[in-house]
């Protein structure tokens, strides 16, 4: 049977045109004049409206409901991650899912997509974790796994902390990565050079490095490198050699040694590319590369002042093109590209 109020609401919408038997010719469509049928028009519309369930409002009131239950359930797994009575290895098996959940939300329940990454950071930030290694590499591989299928840059922040986390957990001294590790960043770090955009972003690289310096004394090699490699692009060369400049401040290597060969090539290196910008007609200079280039040298000369056997290297690479550099005329130009040049 047809509802009677929806009934009457058509009646009274189509006026004149419902008033016979339905059976009746009385009344022709026809017989109603243009402003006629258009008012009938806003009359039907208005009396359907106001017949059909009101969509929008339930299917708010729905979503509210299930963000409500998933924050709930956010709680409840803060309460177990907190708890000293869940092992580090089922916390630490709780990150890919709650990234995949991160991921699903994230465009649907924003806060709830927010809350799941906070537990994700509040596990990698556990200061003391019993993980086996194979754990370990395993989480590392499923992370950069599910990074590949987001462009949220709070899921892509929270996967470099897992990176950091892995690397930090596979130390046993702080100074040094286990071999499989190892091999795993510098994969890692061979997929960021390569130039697949989106692959690996650069803080899955970065921050590491910036977070764990101690852990890269022994990388040095790889990473000068990479940032003096030509072949990489220049904002990633300058990512590197800004990150490998974090390495060289006494905090660190108080307790790490530089191997002159590092030292020799950093100078090496250095003093090649300064002879180009010395050599250059300046316009295509890139600022922030040389002034990473600039801030490496220093900080390297720093924290190795007291080792004669390191200066001396350095001087005997830089010394000569650092005149150079200091010639009135490239200096004025030096320091309008760059305003480091002033110190």
């Amino acid at each position: 049977t047809v509802d009677q109020e929806l009934l009457d609401k058509l009646n009274a919408a189509l006026g004149d045109a419902a008033a016979g038997d339905a059976s009746s010719d009385d009344v022709e469509m026809d017989d109603l004049d243009d402003e006629a049928m258009d008012k009938m028009d806003e009359r039907l519309a208005a009396a359907f409206k106001a017949m059909a369930p009101n969509a929008g409002k339930e299917k708010k009131r729905s979503a509210k409901s299930v963000e409500a239950l998933k924050m709930k359930i956010a709680d409840i797994l803060l309460i177990a991650i907190s708890s000293k009575e869940l092992s580090d290895q089922v916390k630490v098996k709780l990150v890919v899912p709650l990234l995949k959940w991160a991921k699903l939300d994230s465009k649907t329940h924003d806060k709830v997509s927010q809350k799941a990454l906070e537990l994700v950071n509040i596990i990698v930030r556990m200061k003391s974790t019993e993980i086996a290694e194979k754990d370990a590499l395993q989480l590392l591989k499923e992370v950069l796994a599910e990074s590949q299928t987001t462009t949220n840059l709070l899921i892509i922040d929270a996967v470099a902390r897992v990176v950091t986390f892995v690397l930090k957990i596979s130390s046993t001294d702080g100074k040094t990565m286990s071999a499989a590790v190892r091999a795993e960043f510098q994969s890692l770090f061979e997929n960021y050079l390569k130039n697949v955009e989106g692959k690996v972003p650069s803080n899955f690289v970065i921050q590491p490095i910036a977070d764990l310096p101690a852990l890269f004394v022994e990388q040095l090699g790889m990473l000068v490198n990479a940032g003096f490699d030509e072949e990489n692009r220049i904002f990633k060369r300058t990512e590197i050699l800004g990150a490998t400049a974090m390495i060289f401040s006494k905090n660190v290597l108080q307790d790490a040694t530089v191997k002159p060969a590092i030292v020799k090539k950093i100078g090496k290196s250095a003093a090649t590319y300064f002879q180009k910008v010395v050599d250059s007609d300046k316009s295509e200079l890139k600022p922030r590369l040389f002034g990473t280039v600039l801030q490496l040298v220093l900080k390297t000369t720093l924290a190795l002042q007291n080792d004669e056997k390191h200066v001396t290297i350095l001087r005997e690479s830089l010394e000569d093109v650092i005149k150079k550099m200091s010639e009135a005329e490239v200096a004025i130009q030096l320091k309008k590209i760059n305003p480091i040049c002033h110190h």
